[in-house]
């Protein structure tokens, strides 16, 4: 036991002499290490986990860059690889934002519904009015809303560009129902969508206005209530706008509403409404309709809720009776109308006249240029002029002379001998709504029709469309369209200087002196225009004399009549009534009028 145990303990001695050797020479040389002089070595420095460096130091002499990339691979010669370099990529921003159209308006405008806001859009060139239509969604690359250069996109995609935004105008549409048009006086009656009526007068630029009685309009109210402030009025289909210059609210109809648009494409027209306002009535009657020519009937009329009567047999009361004697089939018409509202109601009745009264011979001659006469068939009426006689193809050529259906007299059998020279045209500066196409307004000049080239130039020269009569002209011939607004007004206008009215003649101005050479010619001051600066800077003629046909009478009670330009005296009150002429057409001048004039042969 104890060899075994001295063996263990020897080898443990020795084990344990050992490490302290070992431990006491790793100490001596880690202390000795601390003492060595330090080297630098031309290419020193670790390498990364790729097995490469950057050299910053003794570069050259390792045949590397300064700041080169290498790698070490035992003995091989060091590599270099060149950095990669990605560009960013620029993805341009989109702001696409979704608008329905509402209207098509013209050849290129639209007006767009967003998500809060309404607007008038014009578009350029690559677009035309048939790339789109009423409903579709368009979108437009606009960060709010549209404006000058936005582009106009079929879909969602950049590859769908049609076009780009030339202008675009914020809108706060609201529709109303036109229940009257009143063209005379540029007024329309409209109702909310509440109910609410309003008498609205607009300005220039809503030519097509009559056409909308009984539909929908729209008006651009700025704000919250239609006051006439700011307000526009919008007539799409016609691609016609212009302003509000007053609205008042005349009444309501609670009981009538409709849905206020953009919120359809196509809006329906509601049934005319029940309205508050008092509708005037009117009644007329004679009691004869069927008469022989040179017999007697009594017109009686009479109106309800109405404040005013007008009538085309004179001036007349709100009700009363006349005793008339027409010499040929006449239409009579009385208009009962309520200022307030504006409405009004006419009544019409038709008396014919057969037969013709026995010819007065006048002493074999003719009646007086200017004379309007009746013709052997009863019906047709011609005008005697200085070499024979033209007969009126429509009455609204006969009114436009200035004649009144009570200056006809029977014809003599000299009046028929004269040679039959056509028909009388429209007068001079009429203008006349051609109704071969129920549209186009002309102005007549000459016998020949003028057009005008824009409506801008035909309000631009003070023109209503309210003035026109209408006419058939599809037998005028056409003459130079109108072209401008600076231009002297046409032929026959009746224009204002000052407080002057002139008479536009081919080779200046006629100034009409008094109301009795309007009355003469039935004019009205309501038709003169105001004078651009071509007219006033127009020689000024001789006046406007009475016209042919013209019946006058001095204090002194002498009677003349305007012929030819020349004043024919009669000889006697029976000489008078011998040619059938009516006292009541008689007009009352001063003996200083008489002395313009010329006096002729005598009658």
């Amino acid at each position: 036991m104890l060899p075994i145990y001295y063996e263990s303990v020897m080898i443990y001695s020795f084990i344990h002499k050992n490490s302290i050797k070992l431990l006491l020479a790793a100490v001596v040389i880690s202390f000795g290490l601390l003492f060595l002089p330090k080297i630098t070595l031309a290419h020193p420095g670790n390498t990364d986990s790729s097995g490469g460096h950057y050299c910053w130091t003794n570069c050259t002499s390792w045949g590397l860059s300064y700041g080169q990339y290498h790698y070490h691979s035992g003995s091989s010669l060091p590599t270099y690889t060149s950095p990669i370099y990605t560009p960013p990529v620029y993805t341009p921003t989109i702001y696409v934002k979704p608008f329905v159209i509402f209207k098509k308006v013209g050849y290129n405008k639209l007006v767009l519904t967003g998500s809060s806001s309404q607007y008038l859009l014009t578009y350029g060139f690559g677009c035309s009015s048939y790339d789109f239509y009423e409903g579709q969604t368009i979108y437009i690359d606009t960060y709010s809303s549209p404006g000058f250069l936005d582009d106009i996109y079929s879909s969602t995609y950049e590859s769908s560009k049609e076009c780009s935004v030339s202008s675009s105008e914020e809108l706060s549409l609201k529709s109303y129902y036109v229940r009257s048009v009143i063209d005379s006086e540029d007024n329309i009656i409209v109702v909310d969508s509440y109910g609410s009526e309003y008498l609205v007068e607009y300005g220039i630029g809503c030519l097509s206005m009559w056409r909308h009685e009984g539909k929908i309009i729209y008006i651009d109210i700025g704000g919250i209530f239609l006051d006439g402030i700011g307000d526009t009025i919008y007539l799409f289909d016609s691609d016609d706008d212009c302003r509000v210059w007053d609205a008042d609210l005349v009444g309501s109809t609670p009981s009538y509403t409709y849905t206020p648009t953009p919120v359809v494409t196509t809006p329906i027209v509601p049934p005319a409404p029940v309205v508050s306002i008092i509708q005037p009535i009117a009644t007329l009657s004679a009691d004869k309709t069927v008469i022989n020519n040179g017999e007697s009937i009594i017109l009686t009329w009479t109106s309800l809720n109405g404040t005013s009567v007008t009538s085309n047999f004179g001036a007349v009361g709100l009700s009363g009776s006349i005793v008339a004697k027409p010499i040929i089939t006449t239409t009579y018409t009385i208009t009962v109308k309520n200022n307030s509202s504006g409405k009004t109601d006419a009544k019409s009745i038709i008396v014919s006249v057969s037969g013709i009264v026995s010819g007065i011979e006048l002493g074999g001659g003719a009646h007086p240029a200017g004379t309007v006469i009746l013709g052997p068939d009863g019906k047709t009426v011609y005008l005697i002029s200085g070499v024979g006689r033209k007969g009126f193809a429509t009455q609204e050529e006969y009114n436009s002379q200035g004649y009144n259906l009570s200056e006809i007299v029977t014809a003599s059998s000299a009046d028929l001998l004269l040679p039959d020279n056509g028909v009388v045209p429209f007068a001079d500066g009429t203008l006349v709504l051609d109704t071969t196409d129920g549209k186009t307004i002309y102005i007549i000049n000459n016998g020949t029709k003028r057009g005008f080239t824009s409506s801008s130039i035909f309000t631009g020269l003070g023109y209503k469309f309210s003035q026109a009569v209408k006419g058939n002209l599809s037998y005028y011939p056409s003459g130079e369209a109108i072209g401008s607004a600076s231009e002297r007004h046409p032929e026959g206008a009746l224009v204002k200087i000052g407080t002057d009215t002139y008479k536009i003649s081919p080779a200046g101005k006629q100034l009409v002196r008094n109301a009795n050479i309007l009355k003469s010619w039935n004019w009205s001051t309501a038709k003169a225009v105001a004078a651009n600066s071509a007219d006033i800077a127009s020689t000024t003629l001789e006046a406007v004399k009475y016209r042919d046909g013209s019946l006058l009478k001095i204090p002194a009670g002498t009677l003349y009549i305007m012929s030819n330009g020349t004043l024919r005296l009669f000889s006697s009150m029976s000489s008078f009534t011998a040619f059938g002429y009516k006292s009541s057409n008689v007009i009352n001048v001063t003996d200083a009028e008489i002395l313009y004039y010329s006096v002729g042969a005598g009658l």
